[in-house]
């Protein structure tokens, strides 16, 4: 066994008590269908079933899939359950649909569309749309959402503006780290373009229940103008790329806008958890 491979199995065997966490007893047979993603072995396109999903998780070999897999399922960076302002937004949902309402959740950065999966579980009235730049990316995003009619993918990037040429900055990069940019006038750029008030539009929606916003560094553009958006968004799950961007200030205009508005933040597993506050009697 060479060093690289004896090194991923004993990372392997280390995964196994977290699944069990996360899974139950069930977790046994989803680590087992992990292991060979985490050896580069296996099926090029691996169905992982979970024990409290219906269909299928897709993944392919030899990408980051399995990394966003272990970070969405196995460490559950979106279960937001022991954040007080969490409880807030769920109530916020269940008189919605009360109301014979349907929610809008915008998956921002769907990457395979594991976060809009995981959100659909737990938001099963809501209207999630999945909005995610790459081809490959969003073959799979298709793939795991496809048992989900509320789940909506759309192959675009999502920006500040409506502009005519958008392309992916970075095509070498791995699978979960594609950036958008805007092309220049002659250079090549095919890439549906759509922002926040675009998808509302399209959703029907006057509101967002949630905004999850995990696009590379793209925060810097989406929040730079058109973010009236803000006033009727009850909360936000944001990953800031400050680390991966030094000197770019990145996150900048993200924080400057949430100024404006009266969000409490909450850090969570590398998330910025933000709650519109209730409003006092």
């Amino acid at each position: 066994m060479s060093q690289s491979t004896s090194a991923a199995v004993r990372k392997g065997f280390k995964y196994l008590r977290r699944f069990v966490k996360a899974f139950g007893p069930g977790g046994v047979y989803v680590w087992a269908r992990y292991l060979p993603l985490e050896l580069g072995k296996g099926p090029e396109l691996a169905a992982l079933k979970l024990p409290d999903l219906e269909f299928p998780i897709y993944l392919r070999k030899g990408t980051t899939d399995k990394d966003v897999f272990f970070q969405i399922f196995a460490i559950r960076e979106y279960d937001f359950e022991g954040i007080a302002q969490y409880a807030h937004l769920k109530s916020v949902y269940r008189e919605a649909v009360a109301k014979g309402e349907t929610p809008l959740i915008l998956d921002c950065g769907a990457n395979i569309g594991l976060a809009s999966v995981w959100l659909a579980a737990r938001f099963p009235r809501a209207r999630i749309y999945a909005i995610e730049p790459d081809e490959g990316n969003f073959a799979v995003l298709r793939a795991n959402t496809k048992g989900y009619p509320a789940i909506v993918p759309v192959r675009a990037a999502i920006w500040d503006r409506n502009t005519e040429k958008m392309a992916i900055a970075n095509k070498d990069s791995v699978s979960c780290g594609f950036q958008v940019e805007e092309a220049g006038k002659n250079a090549p750029g095919d890439l549906p373009v759509y922002t926040v008030p675009d998808i509302m539009r399209m959703a029907g929606a006057a509101s967002i229940l949630l905004a999850k916003i995990d696009i590379e560094g793209g925060e810097q553009a989406l929040f730079r103008s058109n973010t009236g958006w803000l006033d009727s968004t009850q909360a936000l799950a944001i990953e800031l790329h400050d680390w991966m961007l030094p000197g770019q200030a990145s996150s900048r205009n993200f924080f400057m806008a949430l100024a404006r508005h009266p969000f409490e933040a909450v850090w969570h597993s590398g998330i910025l958890f933000c709650a519109r506050m209730p409003a006092r009697p």
